[in-house]
């Protein structure tokens, strides 16, 4: 089993999307790392993770706006 902890910011809203006669709420999260290098050169890194909630009744939604922070966790 493989799980996962996110934590970061939305990149839209969330939508309801469906496949195969089932609905879920998708969302994408990012997480960007800024850095200088030893010659003051600044680098940033952003990383995207693909997020589905099965439960389409979730009360959450309403909040699951474009720039909003949060932590997700699952499998």
């Amino acid at each position: 089993m493989f799980k996962a902890e996110v934590i970061g910011n939305l990149g839209a809203d969330a939508q309801i999307k469906g496949e195969n006669g089932k609905q879920f709420v998708s969302f994408n999260v990012a997480h960007t790392d800024r850095w200088t290098d030893e010659a003051g050169v600044a680098h940033e890194s952003t990383q995207w993770v693909s997020c589905i909630i099965n439960d389409v009744n979730t009360k959450i939604l309403p909040f699951l706006t474009k720039g909003k922070q949060v932590y997700v966790r699952g499998n």
